[in-house]
């Protein structure tokens, strides 16, 4: 996703004019919205029609509409939390893996 550029904030894959964030990015956002208690909501596509159905507290009321694309194992081909979990990437430094945020339905 980096496009193999290690620089904090850099575009990588992204389109002109876009950038992948950095976690103060991601921190800062959440502030912004309210808090850890209410962010998530704010972002998360309201209902159950892709979220799982304890899809509490969404309201989608910043018009992100994010989706509960779960994420897909390192060790093969297989996707878990379908239906549960949005995961976004970092562009900051961070240990194996790297750093992402997530959004979660309540389980």
């Amino acid at each position: 996703m980096m496009n193999y550029n290690g620089t904090e904030g850099s575009r990588g894959i992204c389109p002109n004019g876009w950038h992948i964030p950095t976690n103060q990015e991601f921190y800062d956002l959440e502030i912004f919205l309210g808090g850890s208690s209410v962010a998530g909501g704010k972002l998360k596509e309201t209902g159950t029609y892709h979220w799982n159905a304890n899809n509490s507290g969404a309201t989608n009321e910043t018009g992100f509409t994010a989706l509960p694309g779960g994420f897909l194992q390192s060790w093969g081909p297989t996707y878990d939390l379908l239906g549960i979990r949005a995961t976004f990437w970092s562009s900051s430094p961070g240990t194996v893996g790297g750093y992402y945020f997530i959004l979660a339905a309540t389980i």
